[in-house]
This record gives C-alpha cells, structure tokens and sequence, in this order.
C-alpha cells in the first residue's frame, strides 16, 4: 500500500498572496522591509525571510545548525542554547534563510501528482469577523489592497520577473492542497475588526472594515514517502533542495514567515508585553 501524509505549510508576516486568474497557482511574495517607511515616515523593522521545516527526516541541503537563525528566533538564549533549541524544534528538519530565492513544493520522481490547488473561500457571512470555525477558514480575511485602495492600484507585472524588484525579498510558490486561514488576529483574547487607515493621520479611515489573517495555511496530501523542496536564486547561484519525510504522526510542518526578530514573551523574569506566536 502506497503511504500518504499530510504537509502544512503556514504563512505569516510582511507577505501578499496573489492567485493567477483561474485559481489553480498562488505566488506569495515576502516582502522586503529594508530602506522602506510607513506613512508617518518611520523606518520599518528589518523583516527575515525564513523557510523552517519540522519533518520526521530530511536529505540534501538540511540546515539545523545555522546560528543567525538560532539567534534571531530564540533573542531570549545564550548562543548555545539557542541551537540546540533551534535543533529540537526542528526535529530531523531544516531551516532556510530565503532571501533572494524563489521557492516551489515538488512531487518525488514516480510519486503521484500532487493534488491541485483549492482555495477555501465563499464560507464566510456578511459580519466583518468570523463567527464559526468554518467562517474562520475563508481565504478572504487576508486584507484585499484593491479594497484598500479603491481600485486604484494595479499589480506590476515586474513582480513575478526571474528577477523582481527589489522590494521583493523572496518567492514561494502554490499550486497544491487547500488554501485558508489558519488564524485569525487577536487583541488580547478578542477578534476585532481592523480599521485601515494612514499613520500620518492625514485622509480618512477606510470604509473596508474587516478582521484580518494572522497565519494562512495549506493542507497538501502527499502520495509517497516524502516531498522535495527547491530553492532557486534571483543571482543565478546555486540554488539549494531538501527531500522531507513525515514525523511518526503522519505530517510534515513548514513556516514560511517574513517577521522582525521574534520577541520574548512576558514572564515573572521578563516584563515584555507582546511576541510573536509561532503555531508550529
């Protein structure tokens, strides 16, 4: 009997997902932060583009001992300490800093077809936040920039170039499995609808009122003992791949973020108020 198991990527950070026209292929863009500002004029935060994989085993170019990524998500540990929770959290998997790369999810050579792309939406009412679980999985809660701008804008073609402008940082690309919210954002324990509107306080408030994606996700049922993961660069270097095989549970877990460095939540020995929550 030929074994399946299910690979979840999740999506969070500075990222747009752009679906082509008929829905079977999503380009998500992580976005560059570096040398940008918001409206009011402040620099942004530096964001890191990372690709971490959770997997039961991994050959080909596996990272678990790559000590800027340690030292950027665990801010809170000595070096030292840092990789070896860096390790533990990955399991037998591996971490890619991607910036300047492009991602794609390929079947193995004699597998089956990885199934197409199905974006979950139509299940949400009319509130402007979710009222089921069900509701919750609509891909529409990530924010339109066509809403947000009135139809005013348009999409630069020059950002699906082999080599994109500059503001993009990096590129994955979906063309399997379900697509959707994963979460939804919180203040405090409450989902709340988000006001878009400038920093700078000039004009007005948007009128699109809604809440807005935390983490998107997508569930792909792979056929076969693992799945291949395969960087190419924008520079034309040496690009990078991995083949992945499920954990005893059956699954295969990826983040694919685009965060400023991760901040230690608040404890009896650490009185920082916010974090950044990692689902995996």
């Amino acid at each position: 009997m030929i074994p399946t198991f299910v690979l979840r990527i999740l999506f969070s950070g500075l990222m747009a997902f752009i679906p082509n026209e008929n829905g079977t292929e999503v380009t998500v863009l992580l976005l560059n932060s570096n040398h940008y500002h918001t409206s009011d004029g402040s620099a942004m935060q530096a964001h890191k583009p990372l690709f971490i994989v959770r997997s039961g085993s991994c050959t080909g170019d596996c990272v678990d001992d790559d000590a800027d990524i340690a030292s950027f998500i665990y801010r809170d540990q000595a070096s030292a300490t840092a990789l070896d929770s860096f390790a533990y959290a990955l399991d037998n998997g591996s971490a890619w800093d991607i910036t300047g790369s492009d991602i794609t999810v390929q079947k193995l050579s004699g597998a089956a077809s990885l199934p197409g792309l199905n974006i979950i939406d139509g299940v949400r009412g009319t509130d402007v936040i979710p009222t089921t679980s069900s509701e919750r999985t609509d891909f529409s809660w990530i924010p339109q920039l066509q809403q947000l701008c009135g139809g005013g804008c348009a999409l630069d073609a020059d950002l699906f170039d082999t080599i994109p402008p500059e503001i993009v940082a990096a590129r994955f690309t979906l063309s399997a499995g379900d697509l959707y919210t994963y979460s939804v954002a919180r203040t405090g324990s409450d989902v709340l609808p988000a006001h878009f509107k400038r920093l700078d306080g000039t004009g007005s408030t948007s009128a699109y009122v809604q809440a807005i994606t935390s983490w998107v996700g997508a569930d792909i049922e792979v056929t076969g003992d693992g799945v291949q993961f395969v960087e190419t660069k924008y520079d034309s270097s040496t690009g990078r791949s991995m083949t992945v095989g499920p954990d005893s549970s059956g699954k295969v877990e990826v983040a694919v973020v685009n965060l400023p460095p991760f901040v230690p939540p608040a404890s009896s020995n650490n009185d920082r108020r916010t974090a950044t929550k990692w689902p995996m």
